[in-house]
């Protein structure tokens, strides 16, 4: 079921006496326009409160770029709010998330990869507050699914042979069929297979921390950990956690209800208190596509 949150002084004085780290990945590659992006977001609806500190991922910077990194600092020195930065370079955002989740000490941490932009006043309370009123919620993202790796390969591929198309090409959709149901499958549940998104979540850092974590070497690695059987919702689960997601009105969803938020790739997404990438690919898709994205997310 959903709830509607109501902030009361009490739950913002409590929420104010904690911990919270806000994470956020600036990956190299990128440059700084995406940077420039978040920053102005998270000034323009980050609340002030001494509770609340910016942890800033320099992420794959080359060497003797000090030069480069004093742009990144001038950018953050327009913030009237705490902030530090780290590094870190190679692996996947997983992995620098684990990396300063392990450098700090806070309660709890909200985690942002490079492409998000926040869209909503009082962001982090929406996202916090469930997990400070309710010790079973294990953690709350800015997005979910239902999608499962293995559904799709079914959802994007006709299953029929394909006349326009040459043997060798449908030969490897057949074979690509054969791979999903008998190795995906080993991986990831069937839909519906209900996930936070790694894109942007909450969470205590020391439930973070207690997570299972293996090697991560490519990006079906990344993939498994953020929706595979053993992923961080699926741990969650099995310890007796309870996942959500939050919308910019102050709702929390249950997982049997995500579908009907208006968040993720759902009509306009216009609940939507943190958008990314892939949001913004939804957004600016045509109807057609939105249909078949919203099938892959919350099927038929």
């Amino acid at each position: 079921m959903s709830h509607k949150l109501h902030y009361n002084k009490d739950q913002i004085n409590l929420l104010y006496n904690i911990e919270i780290a806000i994470i956020f990945i600036a990956w190299f590659p990128y440059g700084l326009n995406p940077v420039r992006r978040f920053l102005e977001s998270y000034k323009q609806y980050t609340s002030k409160s001494n509770s609340f500190c910016l942890y800033v991922i320099l992420k794959d910077f080359p060497e003797n770029a000090n030069h480069i990194i004093e742009e990144y600092h001038k950018e953050l020195n327009k913030l009237d709010k705490k902030w530090k930065t780290l590094n870190f370079n190679g692996g996947f955002d997983i992995d620098a998330y684990r990396y300063a989740a392990t450098h700090i000490k806070c309660d709890y941490i909200c985690f942002l990869n490079t492409n998000s932009v926040i869209l909503t006043p009082n962001w982090i309370e929406k996202i916090i507050s469930p997990m400070v009123n309710n010790p079973k919620i294990g953690a709350v993202g800015a997005t979910g699914s239902y999608q499962s790796y293995v559904n799709t390969v079914f959802i994007q591929n006709k299953i029929y042979y394909d006349k326009t198309k040459n043997f060798k090409a449908n030969f490897r959709k057949y074979k690509l069929f054969l791979k999903s149901i008998f190795y995906y499958s080993l991986h990831f549940q069937l839909f519906p297979n209900a996930h936070i998104r790694t894109n942007a979540f909450a969470i205590r850092q020391n439930d973070f921390l207690n997570l299972t974590f293996k090697p991560i070497l490519k990006k079906y690695d990344a993939y498994r950990f953020e929706s595979g059987r053993n992923g961080i919702s699926q741990q969650l689960i099995k310890s007796g956690f309870i996942i959500c997601i939050a919308d910019k009105d102050g709702n929390t969803y249950m997982v049997d209800e995500w579908h009907k938020s208006k968040i993720y790739w759902q009509e306009n997404q216009e609940q939507l208190i943190i958008a990314d990438n892939q949001t913004q690919i939804y957004a600016e898709a045509s109807q057609k596509d939105k249909q078949i994205y919203n099938r892959l997310a919350w099927g038929k």
